[in-house]
């Protein structure tokens, strides 16, 4: 094998792909290299190829660990890399855990049974296997010497699987719930922005009706452009809460005269979310709540919370300090953890100026991480078996706290997107720089773990976005279209054993979101490892012409009628989602909007059929054509067909309920359609007034649990 090729392997850049047509497609060399390029790999020269080839293959040898070590669940043994001079010495070894030493022992590596080896500089390196006996799921340190010689690492030590409630195996209940965009909620007491009052309030209805669930968007921090840059799903940082989703009334020492009412009825009356306007208006009154009152009496508090957050919140609230807020006059300086805990615990009222911003940064991460855990506490207290069920974007935006406090784990010059297909022939790429899957083994995996930590907080549940990304990713190269480019195949083993980790410590169920085409080596693996995937009433059909019955969907699935990247169902039967791709040219190669509405019509007499033979249509339907406009007798038909759903959960969109059509993203858009803004139609005190909603909710238990 060649340097070049040692490179691509260890770089996961797959040399062929199977189109979406099914034909096995190489992918050029010269792709493949622009890749290693943007990976920051310098390509130049044989010598230099060499290096970066031996850095990745045969330096990881020359230690005896690797940065972090994956234990199955089945597996008692640590696998160690020796020179062969070191076969005959006596190792001692230790293994610990974040309290006290837990085994302990000497061996000889000559004695271990060997499972790898590798030539190099006439050495033959030997990887042994020791024998440690079983640990409970968790990490661990291993510590090994001989000698003076030292080395240490992380040991992940993996569950069967990931977590799975009791009652989900007895088969004891099917949840249903709703998914919702946070920031689309309306309320008689919201700042013009859903927040995490109006999730609480949810919360307490939706339980009343018997649900288990609600879904939610990401509630990563966004980017600083709010004017442009508002999507959840391309966040500046995934590890922190957007604090837009504060109810500033609800902070310890906010007053009245802080704001003006006649800013917040203009915000409250909008339509649409005016991100820019709501920023303005939260941060300058959490800023006089912070100055006011927190600096003199929740110190301790903020100081607690930045001392377990740990470094990525200093590295967090520094990059926040600079790029936000600038008009606050005050200097901006990089401002160590120590500094700031020290400032906070002194008996000093008054800060330093560098100090104020990012300890205000931090205060807003503090404030919002308390008002989310309060929703999921309020969840349990009314009895739901699973509460919040957070969402975990496939990335982040390339100019944004996360991909800029990271060093060289992301790839600023590429970008994630996807293969050809018939509706974007020169595929897609959609801006969101990509984590290097060898950085990723190099750092020993911190900011995966950390991801999973950040995002598992205060939910029962975890829906990953895209998790594909797992197992490979579609990487853009710079300077070229997205067909230019290549799967990037990722340590899978690795992500998927840590992701079950996480789960089973935060005894968090994850929800994988696997539409679209996907490997059968990840479906076999995600169901070994017992995540739940994702059924959308779009797309489950046999053949892609038929609709499934719903007793025919995946039992270990969260099955949905539609989510943020699809239409309403109103939309769907109406047809005007067809006409909106229609104005916006989204339509497709060759594609003609009579036809499409076509294939819709023969769609949705099809479902009509199916929910006739179930006595589900509605009676003012029996004689209806498909052709007619939707009214809410059907929608609420197919939600109470939809609801009989084979899957373990069921969530509808809100929108439904009100008859909504306008979409809240177009896929494929930036700022053709104001994506990502839309608010609902009625307040959420008013939603649940409707007779016809409420008979409707208190049906659904029937459908989903049938005596």
């Amino acid at each position: 094998m060649s340097d070049l090729d040692r490179l691509f392997y260890w770089r996961g850049i797959a040399p062929d792909f199977y189109s979406f047509d099914g034909h096995l497609t190489p992918v050029p060399l010269e792709n493949r290299i622009k890749i290693l390029e943007a990976m920051g790999v310098d390509t130049s020269t044989d010598e230099s190829i060499a290096l970066a080839a031996y850095d990745l293959d045969t330096k990881p040898w020359l230690n005896w660990l690797p940065p972090l070590e994956v234990l199955p669940a089945n597996h008692s043994v640590v696998e160690i890399n020796f020179h062969p001079d070191e076969l005959e010495n006596t190792f001692r070894w230790c293994i610990c855990d974040d309290k006290a030493d837990i085994k302990r022992g000497e061996f000889v590596p000559a004695n271990c049974v060997e499972v790898g080896d590798y030539t190099h500089e006439g050495a033959r390196y030997s990887r042994r296997a020791l024998l440690i006996h079983d640990l409970q799921p968790g990490y661990y340190e291993i510590q090994l010497q001989h000698g003076e010689k030292k080395e240490s690492t992380v040991l992940a030590k993996l569950p069967h699987t990931s977590y799975i409630p009791e009652w989900v195996d007895r088969n004891e209940a099917k949840p249903w719930g709703f998914v919702i965009q946070l920031y689309t909620l309306r309320s008689k007491s919201n700042w013009g922005i859903g927040d995490f009052s109006d999730l609480e309030y949810l919360i307490t209805h939706a339980a009343s009706y018997g649900v288990d669930i609600i879904g939610l968007n990401p509630f990563h921090t966004l980017q600083t452009d709010l004017d442009h840059n508002v999507s959840p799903y391309s966040p500046s940082d995934r590890r922190f809460l957007n604090p837009l989703y504060i109810d500033v009334e609800r902070v310890p020492g906010f007053l009245n005269e802080y704001v003006s009412l006649d800013a917040i009825q203009r915000l409250r009356k909008d339509p649409n979310v005016q991100y820019s306007s709501v920023r303005e208006l939260k941060f300058g009154v959490l800023y006089s709540c912070f100055t006011d009152y927190a600096l003199k009496h929740q110190r301790n508090e903020l100081a607690a919370f930045i001392e377990r957050s740990g470094a990525p919140l200093v590295d967090f609230v520094n990059y926040e300090s600079q790029f936000n807020w600038v008009h606050s006059g005050l200097p901006v300086a990089t401002v160590g953890g120590d500094t700031m805990l020290q400032a906070l615990r002194s008996s000093e009222n008054a800060l330093e100026d560098v100090l104020v911003m990012p300890l205000y940064y931090a205060y807003l991460q503090l404030l919002a991480d308390i008002q989310l855990e309060a929703c999921q506490q309020r969840a349990e207290a009314q009895g739901m078996k699973i509460g919040l069920v957070r969402d975990l974007a496939v990335g982040a935006s390339g100019g944004g706290s996360e991909v800029k406090t990271n060093g060289h784990l992301f790839c600023d010059d590429a970008a994630i997107g996807a293969p050809p297909d018939p509706l974007a022939l020169t595929g897609q790429n959609w801006g969101i720089p990509p984590m290097d899957p060898a950085e990723l083994r190099k750092t020993g995996f911190r900011h995966f773990i950390d991801l999973l930590r950040k995002n598992m907080a205060h939910c029962g549940a975890l829906r990953i976005d895209h998790a594909m990304s797992l197992f490979r990713l579609w990487w853009c190269p710079p300077g070229a279209s997205a067909d230019k480019g290549a799967y990037i195949y990722y340590p899978f083993r690795e992500l998927l054993g840590l992701l079950c980790l996480e789960s089973y410590l935060n005894r968090c169920v994850i929800i994988a979101e696997d539409l679209g085409i996907v490997p059968e080596e990840f479906r076999h693996a995600a169901g070994q490892a017992r995540l739940f995937s994702n059924r959308v009433f779009y797309f489950e059909k046999w053949n892609d012409r038929e609709f499934k019955h719903p007793s025919h969907y995946e039992q270990h699935a969260l099955a949905m009628l539609d989510n943020h990247d699809v239409p309403t169902i109103v939309s769907w039967w109406n047809g005007t989602d067809l006409e909106l791709k229609s104005r916006l040219n989204l339509l497709g190669e060759g594609a003609q909007l009579d036809q499409l509405y076509q294939h819709r019509l023969h769609e949705k007499e099809h479902l009509l059929a199916l929910m006739r033979n179930d006595g589900l249509l509605a009676p003012s339907w029996l004689k209806k054509s498909a052709s007619e406009p939707a009214t809410s007798a059907l929608i609420h038909s197919i939600i109470r067909y939809a609801s009989r759903t084979n899957s373990t959960f069921f969530v509808l969109q809100l929108e439904d309920l009100l008859m909504m059509d306008a979409p809240v993203n177009v896929p494929g858009t930036f700022l053709e359609h104001a994506n990502w803004c839309r608010k609902l139609t009625k307040n959420l005190e008013d939603i649940f007034q409707s007779k016809k909603v409420d008979a409707l909710l208190r049906s659904i238990p029937s459908y989903r649990n049938p005596q």
